[in-house]
Order: structure tokens, then sequence, then C-alpha cells
């Protein structure tokens, strides 16, 4: 009877420590729960999270305004696609150089219609292809009825002699900008044209572009109207400027590619006397600098690149340095 109600004691005891002392376990749990309440007392709310800056740091409210005001421009791209790869890289390499862009936002905005289906531009030239034009109105389209860019540039030359169907996709509503005519500014420029050398002849402007291209006059009815003599390869060494062109689209950079270039640009400088030469076609920067580096009769400043010309001027109008209507016809 005795042990009966020893072990009875020490079971009751046992219980009271239970009830009056919760586990290790219970407490941490009921720690938990305390800690989360007040943490969700002290969490943000929707807008703060949505901030990752002080609202009144003057850094950042400059930068957005900035941002925000950078007009946005239109791409038409794909002819050819490596080309149009360049061409956004030459735009992001000079905005930083022209602008100091260092952070995302010091970058221009670009919406790109990138389209490698839109047919042969020499062929459609030629006439022995599908008309293009239409391809490239429709694109134009697409942008303007976007309502999101605020002019339009397109990056291959060729293709600009179907600008009318450019600007009927414009409907009027946003500018076309020529990188014909803008290259071509740039070469007066360069060239400090006053209509005549000391021998009252015309200034020699040599032009680097596919047969469409020079089929079309579209250099050297521009340069005309700026009063520089255009010169243009041999029918040998256009035919072979083509050529050039075709197999850089196929990916062959090699030397062969190369030592024909040299051969093309030598024609133009050594034996045309051009005192300066438009690279008019967008394949063709993808080579010319390795061809400067075999090639000592010529510099970087003799020639006038219309990828960088057109990405400089694109740039300038997006950061509001370039009035954009000074480009509506």
């Amino acid at each position: 009877m005795l042990v009966f109600l020893i072990f009875y004691v020490l079971f009751c005891t046992c219980m009271c420590l239970a009830i009056h002392n919760p586990s290790e376990a219970q407490y941490h749990r009921s720690f938990r729960i305390k800690k989360q309440e007040q943490n969700m007392d002290n969490s943000p709310t929707r807008d703060q999270a949505a901030s990752p800056v002080d609202s009144k740091d003057e850094n950042w409210e400059k930068l957005t305004s900035k941002r925000l005001t950078d007009k946005t421009v239109g791409i038409l791209g794909g002819l050819g696609p490596e080309a149009t790869v360049h061409f956004l890289s030459r735009i992001l390499a000079r905005t930083v150089n022209l602008y100091h862009a260092s952070i995302d936002q010091q970058h221009i905005p670009i919406i790109i219609q990138h389209n490698p289906t839109v047919p042969n531009r020499n062929d459609a030239i030629d006439g022995v292809g599908t008309n293009c034009g239409p391809h490239l109105r429709d694109m134009t389209s697409s942008l303007v009825k976007s309502g999101a860019v605020d002019f339009i540039v397109l990056a291959c030359n060729t293709a600009h002699a179907f600008q009318s169907y450019i600007e009927e996709g414009c409907e009027n509503k946003v500018p076309f900008v020529s990188m014909i005519d803008v290259t071509c500014n740039e070469v007066a420029k360069r060239m400090n044209i006053r209509g005549s050398d000391n021998n009252g002849r015309k200034r020699k402007c040599g032009i680097l572009a596919g047969g469409g291209c020079i089929r079309a006059n579209l250099f050297q009815n521009s340069l005309l109207q700026r009063h520089i003599e255009p010169i243009i390869p041999s029918p040998s060494n256009q035919e072979l400027m083509q050529s050039i062109i075709y197999r850089i689209k196929a990916g062959d950079k090699g030397m062969n590619v190369l030592n024909d270039f040299i051969k093309v640009i030598q024609e133009l400088k050594e034996e045309k006397g051009c005192e300066c030469i438009v690279v008019g076609c967008t394949e063709l920067p993808l080579i010319l600098e390795k061809c400067l580096d075999m090639y000592n009769g010529v510099k970087i400043d003799d020639f006038v690149d219309s990828t960088d010309v057109m990405v400089d001027t694109l740039i300038r109008i997006s950061k509001n340095d370039l009035e954009l209507n000074s480009f509506l016809n």
C-alpha cells in the first residue's frame, strides 16, 4: 500500500510539471509564431516594396526623368541577320562612347522588326525576284501601329531602293530617317565640300556597296546632290564586291574574302583617286577592321561607314541632341 502511494504522488508531481513547464519544442514553436507576427507588423507596404530606391534620391529622379524623355527608335532589321546584330552592338558601344552610359537606364529604347524572310533586295531591284517593298511596308506598319516608336530607321542600304514603301507604312505618323542621306551628309561634312577642288574638279567619293544598291543609284544620286562625284568599282570588281557580301552573309570572313575586299579598295583609292570611300553595305563593317590591319594604303579616316553614321545619328536623335523634325520630308 505504501509503495502504491509513493508511485501515485510521483505521477501527480510529473503531471503538474508538464502542465506548468511546456517542452522546449513547444517553447520554440510559440517563439516562432510571435516572431512571424512581429515581422508582419514591420513588413513594407506593396508600394514600399516596389520602390528600389528612396524616392527622394535626386540622382534617381534625374536619371528616370532623362530616361523617360529618350525617343524610341524602331529598326527594320534582318537584312541580313548578322549585320543587324552588328548594328545593335554598335548602338550599345557608341552610346557608351558618346554619352558615357554606365548603367542600363542610360541606354536608348529600341524596338526591332527583325525579319530575315524579306525577299532578295538585289533580285527585286533587277526585276527578276519578288518585290520586297510590301514586306518592308508591313514591317514598318507594325512598328507604327504599336504606338511605341518615335522614328524609324532601316539597317540595310540596298533596301532603301524601296523607301517609298517604308514611307507608306509610316502613314505620316512617324518619320523615317534615311541611312543614305545621313551618310552622304557626313561625306560632305568630312570632305568640307565647296563644289570643287583647287583645279575646279568635283571631289571624288568611292562607293563600296552591293550590286542592287549601285544599280539603283542610291548613293550616286545623293552624292551628286551635294556636288560630289560618285565613283563606283569597275564591272568586274563590282561583281567581286557582290561575291564578297554574299560570302560574308554565309559566315566566310577568311583571307580570300579579305584580299578580294582590299583589291576593290585599292582600285577606288589608288587607281581612281577617291578622297574618301563610303562603306555602303551593312555586311562590310564585319571585315573592314581586319582589312585595314592588312592594307597600309588607307586609314580609317578615308572611310565613311554608313552603319556608324546611322548609329550616331539615331542615338543623338533619341537623346534629343538632334532635332527629329529636320528629317521630315
